[in-house]
């Protein structure tokens, strides 16, 4: 008996069986952008007399005895002899059904408009998968807990993962000490950029609470403490761990961070986020700027060659993809670094205008 736990990615009916493309999001499985099925998906086959109907994004239990696959799309598929659904999908909840297994076609209907005009959603007729329109759409952005329906989210947070763990084995394979600087600073990085200010609140609901058993003295001496709580120092929000660093290389010679910054700037674009990770790194001893962009080089040549060797993150790298990208890879790759001043990069840039 083999046992198998994750969600309903993409779900079809036939005759007195479901066949349901099962993913745990671990590895890439599928592409919501079509229908279509890339061969990486795990289909199960789960009879009707266990379970009337399953919605994409229930979260499913089964058991059942591998058998090899009628179709062409993947050699083996779970003949389901256990399914036990253990929540529905979240999307059903924006709606509150009471019994979302036997909703009946006018709910199926009222569904997809709602999604479709309010959440910004595209569901097709047969399969209910998010569509190209939210993977570009406002919606998810206003919507985070949505976001991990998205495959091309998903890729993305598997991306981040191995990157930052290729980062480290980089980083200790020569030498480096990560080092965790705090969240909270009295230093703003020499003005590095602005800073987020770091102050103590009281709830609303706390300040009412308490006004009701005590007296409003105490409420003034609350307010007074809240000012007071880091004294005379102002505190912020790190906009770079750069001086934390610069501290430790006092005694450690090499250290790095890969930490959360934030910018009290408002701006929504790639370049000016409030909120961001950004990997630091000091050496102690180092007065060669050869040296230094040596480093770096083969700081960026290891990630990449390390992430072109992982199979999940190639697939879903080429769901992301587009012709600028690969070129670039393939450039740094097989291409040495070019180091020059700033004002000659500057006069090669006018030069291509």
């Amino acid at each position: 008996m083999n046992y198998l736990q994750g969600w309903a990615r993409k779900v079809h009916r036939k005759g007195k069986y479901l066949f349901v493309h099962l993913d745990d999001g671990l590895n890439n499985s599928g592409n919501d952008k079509d229908n279509s099925h890339n061969g990486s998906m795990l289909q199960v086959v789960i009879p009707r007399s266990l379970c009337h109907s399953v919605m994409v994004g229930t979260a499913l239990e089964l058991s059942g005895e591998w058998t090899r696959s009628q179709g062409s799309k993947q050699p083996m598929e779970l003949f389901a002899s256990k399914c036990k659904p253990i929540t529905d999908n979240p999307l059903c909840e924006l709606l509150m059904f009471s019994d979302v297994e036997a909703y009946s076609v006018i709910r199926e209907k009222l569904f997809r408009v709602y999604i479709e005009a309010v959440i910004g959603f595209r569901l097709s007729c047969d399969i209910y998968t998010i569509k190209t329109i939210a993977e570009t759409s406002d919606a998810m952005r206003q919507r985070l807990h949505l976001r991990p329906l998205s495959s091309n989210f998903r890729s993305v947070l598997r991306l981040r993962s191995q990157l930052n763990v290729i980062s480290r084995q980089f980083y200790e394979k020569e030498g480096f000490i990560e080092i965790d600087t705090p969240m909270i600073s009295c230093n703003d990085c020499e003005g590095a950029g602005e800073a987020f200010l770091v102050k103590v609140v009281v709830s609303d609901f706390i300040h009412e609470l308490i006004s009701i058993i005590y007296s409003s003295a105490i409420m003034i001496v609350l307010a007074q403490e809240d000012e007071d709580f880091f004294g005379d120092n102002r505190f912020y929000l790190p906009v770079s761990s750069q001086l934390h660093l610069e501290a430790v290389i006092s005694g450690i010679s090499k250290v790095y961070t890969l930490s959360p910054a934030f910018r009290a700037e408002k701006s929504l674009s790639r370049q000016h986020l409030a909120e961001f990770r950004m990997l630091e790194a000091e050496i102690a001893f180092l007065d060669d700027l050869d040296e230094l962009c040596s480093f770096v080089e083969r700081f960026v040549r290891f990630v990449i060659e390390r992430l072109k060797q992982s199979t999940c993150v190639q697939t879903d790298y080429n769901n992301m993809s587009n012709t600028f990208c690969d070129q670039v890879v393939i450039a740094i790759i097989v291409v040495d670094f070019f180091f020059c001043q700033y004002s000659c990069i500057r006069y090669l840039i006018a030069l291509c205008k």
